[in-house]
């Protein structure tokens, strides 16, 4: 979503429609959906403990927009599921099973 709002629509499609996520040229993952960033830190034996998205909304607003309120937004969205879908990267924190 963010690439083809920056006009990078070819190279959002590939992504799109690519089974790996990686477009043509370029080895490194571009896509992992919570679920199954979930599943890949858990099937190398860890615990996820916060999972959340990170610049939600911070690569697509334009003008003048007030820090402050941007981070209060970033903040709240970034453990709406539906809105952390949509983030621009994932975070997780998790730690080996005990």
């Amino acid at each position: 979503l963010h690439r083809a709002l920056a006009g990078r629509v070819g190279e959002s499609r590939q992504l799109l429609e690519s089974a790996d996520g990686v477009v043509a040229g370029d080895t490194v993952l571009r896509r992992f959906s919570a679920a199954g960033l979930r599943t890949e830190l858990e099937a190398a034996g860890l615990d996820v403990t916060l999972l959340q998205g990170d610049r939600v909304i911070s690569d697509l607003v334009a003008g003048d927009v007030r820090e402050e309120e941007l981070a209060d937004f970033e903040l709240a969205a970034a453990g709406t599921p539906a809105l952390r879908e949509i983030a621009s990267r994932l975070h997780a924190v998790a730690r080996p099973r005990s």
